[in-house]
């Protein structure tokens, strides 16, 4: 099964439910939850969900975002993304 890119707008529109894109965003975190999808991502994705988040007025919502991204999917991260979304938070909590 091919493995597929999940970029922050996806979690984003799910997120906020989007207009345009939502419904069909949150769709996609399903389908990957019930093992249909294959998904990895990046830290540089959680970087760009996390600021998006704070622009949008989520500050206090981004750490249980962020943990649930890394939760959601068994992500085929570099094994140092715990790590680093450690420290993504201790710095977006800092901002505060």
């Amino acid at each position: 099964m091919p493995v597929f890119l999940i970029d922050s707008n996806i979690f984003f529109y799910a997120k906020i439910m989007d207009k345009e894109y939502g419904k069909a965003c949150a769709e996609i975190l399903n389908r990957i939850v019930r093992g249909e999808v294959d998904a990895a991502t990046s830290v540089l994705v959680a970087v760009e969900l996390a600021n998006a988040l704070r622009k949008y007025g989520l500050n206090n919502e981004v750490k249980e975002v962020i943990d649930g991204l890394s939760s959601l999917l068994e992500f085929q991260f570099m094994k140092s993304i715990r790590w680093t979304l450690g420290v993504l938070l201790t710095f977006l909590i800092s901002l505060e």
